[in-house]
């Protein structure tokens, strides 16, 4: 490692350090004093190293001292040369920035405007990023002004790689640096040197580097220029020529075939006598010995598989390919394997007997040659006429129909002609000739009462065609009508509905109709035509749309999905259940949920702003109070000064009142100055503080130091000041407004008022909060039975006091809803007391066993079971009455089960169980009989159960058997 070179500094002068161009402050003034300290610390470390050991100690004009220092959390290195501060890593503070001597200046700027010693300008790089800087003045501890470096600057190199470290993209020139884009001309050296420069021609088409090779001047040693061919002393016999003519070179026969003549145009030869010292010759085709086309043709091939042959036989050697076929002499065997110019050949004898060969004349041809391309095998320059060939090339000449229609410029009608270019060209003909010519490649259109041709339309097409793609082969116009095609147009003027399903309004098809029932008419496809089950069935019925279980939804919201397992992401966000329904979640705000565990059901990173929910923050940045529940640092509290912070303990905060101290925390109390933990009673100090609850009762004391406290005859609570016997709320002042004996006490405004007197009042179903399922509203008042009515909490009635769906759940007498329109929350609900009563209640028609409920596109029903649709398959199972006092028995009857006597039955096996267990096998007369007398014999055949509101069942057509014989038969087995 190179020793620093140092120089003592007298008066050093200061250069203002700038830091993105700004000027520094007296606070940075002073940073540069600290840089000057430590250069003046670190000259005198090197002098007394010097004095103890330092063997050379020379003094330089330039100072080189590195360190670094913290400005504003960057950490800035620097060096100082020639007295100049020097940034070193400007390009960490700042990307588009680089040093000047003195600052971070952008990396624009060019060299000529920037100052430096030598060893700082080559330091540098100009705005292109790649060159580097050069000093234009004399090396000196003086400033002088940068100038780009070129190659030319070094003049010392002897290497590539030390030229291409002092600037990329030079090489060496002997001594010094050159471009590799300079000729070779340029070049100097020796004849080892100049063959190995290479001139930089550019990138080829796989983005290599291209070169081109230099040689010595054979005038001048010294000079280099472009190899020549005539550089090159091994591969050209006795010497290298440029590649001319075949005469140029010298060689045998071996030799002279590895030459090509005129730049690679021409094969070289020599006879097999000659002499290494004999001129080459250009090669002809009598030169090769072949007694065939492709003996000859190898002697001399041709450059590309698709040219001429050079060479061709003529039956007595190889000569020049271009005669004609009147130049060839043969038999009818040899003439049609010649190659002439004007060929293929025929004889124009017969037998062995030789003659002058002759072209093939097309109309010679046979007449199975029915296409152009059978007939140009025959020979090159015929067409077909449709049987047999012709040399002229005319829609005329075509005399059969399928000849005419596989040439695209003819037209078939009647006869082959040139193709027509309108059809009304055949106006006033017949059908046939019209129908039968094309126009740009489509038949043309009749129509009789006008005797005029026309081009086809759409509408023209066959009725068979029943798709859009087959309407798109004709024209891009068209899409089908169910039965043939039309021309698109939008939904509303497709008139029918089978029109309306079928077409389409885009020349895709994916643009589709639908037909609305109760406008009868013909609207844009929405995703609720259809009832698809699954997405992909669902998109491509209509693109984008998904299914929410049942049917096609547009999938713009959550809200669409009515079932847990579609839940899932809507086509812009992703979804959430949450308490029954599917929300859009893809933020916070997305749910509108005025309270912190309703929000907390979301997601644990939200809570509430009271009235929407708002991703949770740190205790200290939340505002609201609602929203002081929980933040990113945990548990959060909210001090009666009015500001949120991360919850410690109770007694952090100071309140006088327990609303104060339980919205800091939710076990805080007051002792009247404080807030405390809620703890046991013995541990209360303060009277306020025994007015409360303890850990280990509900009861309350008067003492000082409170304890448990029970009477005679009864318990205590307190009226703020000392303890009382136990009342009814309203006997209460707040501060005892805990327990009375007619219940629960609340110190609250009146059920359905917002504004009054709070009193204490017996607690409600109503004062629950988050009553938006029953779930939140059971169990939570003791001794008070309350349901949900989907936003609230209300007690526990008769069915018919019941409007929404949510409340008439979860109770011991089953109710069933009925909703009001298509509203499926809100409605009216009653007494299930008949399966009819539940006909748009699935959950409650469920809940009875004799009763069936069906489903399907025409709506919903809850009807009585029958003996056919209790069974399963041929399984015939009693059914039980709606309120399950009695039995229908079922009998198999012709492969199906109907109602029957159970006295019917022969099978001893089932008699016992298929009756209900109210008949019993009778060994001796072989029969099933009733266990027990009076069972009902029904007196027709309707097999339905007809209930009623008010409880009285009358049956009808059935086989009914009571219970109490069931009991009965218990007591005797």
């Amino acid at each position: 490692m190179q020793k620093p070179r140092l120089v003592l500094i007298m008066t050093p002068v200061l250069q203002i350090v700038l830091i993105r161009q700004i000027t520094v402050s007296i606070i940075q003034v002073n940073v540069l004093l600290k840089i000057l300290v430590q250069i003046m610390q670190y000259k005198v470390m090197m002098m007394q190293q010097n004095k103890y050991g330092v063997r050379e100690f020379q003094i330089h004009q330039e100072i080189y001292v590195l360190g670094t220092l913290q400005i504003k959390n960057v950490k800035i290195e620097y060096a100082v040369i020639n007295n100049f501060i020097q940034i070193l890593n400007c390009q960490s503070y700042l990307k588009s920035c680089k040093k000047n001597c003195q600052a971070c200046v952008s990396t624009s700027t060019q060299c000529s405007t920037i100052n430096g010693s030598s060893d700082f300008c080559y330091a540098l790089l100009d705005q292109t990023g790649k060159d580097k800087c050069k000093s234009i003045a004399t090396v000196t501890t003086a400033s002088s002004a940068c100038a780009n470096k070129i190659c030319y600057d070094n003049v010392t190199s002897t290497s590539d790689s030390e030229c291409d470290s002092y600037l990329a993209g030079c090489v060496p020139r002997g001594t010094g640096c050159i471009p590799n884009t300079e000729p070779c001309i340029l070049y100097r050296g020796t004849k080892q040197q100049c063959e190995q420069f290479k001139k930089f021609i550019g990138l080829d088409a796989n983005k290599n580097p291209t070169y081109k090779f230099c040689s010595v001047n054979a005038g001048n040693t010294v000079t280099c220029k472009v190899t020549t061919c005539a550089d090159n002393t091994i591969t050209k016999g006795t010497g290298g020529v440029d590649a001319t003519s075949c005469s140029a070179f010298k060689g045998d026969q071996a030799t002279c075939v590895k030459f090509m003549g005129s730049s690679g145009k021409d094969y070289c030869w020599n006879t097999s006598a000659a002499l290494a010292t004999d001129t080459c010759a250009k090669k002809k085709c009598s030169d090769i010995t072949g007694k065939n086309n492709k003996k000859c043709s190898d002697g001399l091939p041709p450059f590309k598989t698709t040219d001429d042959p050079f060479c061709v036989y003529d039956g007595t050697g190889c000569f020049d390919y271009g005669k004609n076929s009147s130049t060839f002499n043969g038999t009818e065997e040899t003439c049609p394997t010649y190659l002439a110019k004007d060929g293929p050949c025929k004889a124009t004898t017969v037998g062995t007997i030789k003659g002058i060969c002759a072209k093939k004349v097309c109309i010679e041809a046979p007449n199975t040659l029915a296409s152009d391309a059978d007939c140009q095998k025959y020979h090159k320059d015929c067409v077909t006429t449709g049987y047999g060939c012709t040399a002229t090339k005319s829609c005329s000449n075509l005399t059969s129909q399928a000849a005419c229609k596989l040439r695209e410029e003819c037209t078939w009608a009647n006869q082959c002609t040139a193709s027509i270019t309108t059809c009304a060209t055949y106006n006033n003909t017949s059908y046939s000739q019209c129908t039968n010519s094309k126009v740009d490649g489509k038949f043309c259109a009749w129509q009789e009462s006008y005797s005029t041709c026309r081009a086809q339309t759409c509408e023209d097409q066959s009725v068979t065609i029943a798709s859009h793609a087959q309407c798109q082969i004709f024209a891009a116009n068209c899409t089908t009508s169910g039965a043939g095609c039309l021309t698109i147009s939008t939904c509303a003027s497709y008139k029918t509905q089978s029109v309306c399903l079928a077409a389409s309004t885009s020349k895709d098809g994916i643009g589709r109709c639908g037909w609305d029932a109760a406008t009868n008419k013909c609207r844009a496809r929405i995703c609720g035509d259809k009832n698809g089950l699954t997405d992909d069935e669902c998109n491509t019925f209509l693109a984008g749309c998904k299914t929410n279980g049942s049917s096609c939804v547009a999938g713009a919201s959550c809200t669409e999905f009515s079932n847990k397992q579609f839940c899932i992401k809507s086509n812009y966000s992703p979804c959430l259940w949450v308490n029954g329904s599917c929300y859009d979640y893809d933020r916070c705000e997305d749910a509108i949920k005025k309270t912190h565990t309703e929000c907390q059901a979301f997601s644990p990173l939200c809570t509430t702003n009271g009235d929407t929910c708002i991703p949770i923050t740190n205790c200290a940045s939340t505002t609201l109070k609602a929203s002081c529940v929980l933040g990113t640092d945990g548990a959060c509290g909210w001090l009666p000064t009015g500001k949120c912070q991360k919850f410690g303990q109770c007694t952090d905060a100071v309140a006088a009142t327990n609303d104060e101290c339980l919205s800091y925390g939710p076990t805080c109390i007051t002792d009247g100055t404080a807030c405390i933990a809620k703890a046991t009673c013995a541990t209360y100090k303060t009277q306020t503080a025994c007015n409360n609850l303890g850990t280990d009762d509900e009861q309350k004391g008067t003492n000082d130091q409170c304890k448990l406290i029970s009477v005679t005859g009864g318990s205590c609570t307190t009226d703020g000041t000392k303890c009382i016997p136990l009342s009814t709320c309203s006997s209460y002042v707040e501060a005892g407004c805990f327990t009375g004996t007619d219940g629960e006490c609340i110190f609250a405004l009146q059920i359905g008022t917002t504004t009054g007197t709070k009193t204490c009042r017996l607690k409600q179903c109503e004062d629950i909060t988050g009553g938006t399922s029953n779930a939140n509203c059971m169990g939570i008042i003791s001794g008070k039975a309350c349901v949900s009515n989907g936003t609230s909490c209300i007690a526990k009635a008769v069915c018919s006091t019941y409007k929404t769906i949510t409340s008439q759940n979860n109770k011991s007498t089953v109710c069933a809803f009925t909703p009001t329109g298509t509203d499926k929350v809100n409605g009216t609900c009653k007494t299930f007391s008949a399966c009819v009563d539940a006909s748009k209640d699935k959950l409650a028609c469920t809940t009875n066993p004799s009763c069936k409920w069906t489903e399907n596109s025409t709506g919903t029903s809850c009807a009585s079971h029958t003996c056919d649709t209790f069974a399963t398959g041929t399984d015939c199972q009693p059914i039980p009455s709606f309120d399950g006092a009695s039995s229908t028995v079922c009998v198999l009857q012709s492969v199906k089960c109907a109602a029957a006597d159970p006295g019917t039955m022969t099978d001893s096996k089932i008699c016992y169980t298929k009756s209900a267990y109210t008949y019993s096998w009778n060994a001796i007369s072989n029969k099933c009989e009733s266990c027990i007398a009076g069972s009902v014999t029904p007196n027709n055949s309707n097999g339905t159960n007809n209930e009623t509101d008010n409880g009285t069942t009358t049956t009808d057509s059935a086989y009914v058997l009571s219970v109490i014989s069931l009991g009965l038969l218990g007591l005797m087995a």
